[in-house]
């Protein structure tokens, strides 16, 4: 599941350590919307693939 910064489901804990990122992949946020599986390259978690986006956060990306 793809999130974008601040979604409330990490809530206020700090602990990061399940988590990985995807930096500097081009339209990364259209691609996981169109089907594609995009691996995480960066943060704790890399061995994790993102296959959809959380709707709460799709909702924030569609209406700033």
């Amino acid at each position: 599941m793809a999130h974008i910064p601040g979604c409330f489901h990490k809530g206020d804990h700090p602990d990061f350590s399940s988590w990985g990122e995807i930096r500097d992949v081009p339209r990364a946020w259209e691609r996981i919307g169109n089907g594609d599986v995009i691996a995480a390259n960066a943060g704790a978690n890399v061995e994790l693939r993102a296959n959809q986006r959380c709707k709460h956060c799709d909702n924030r990306a569609r209406h700033p």
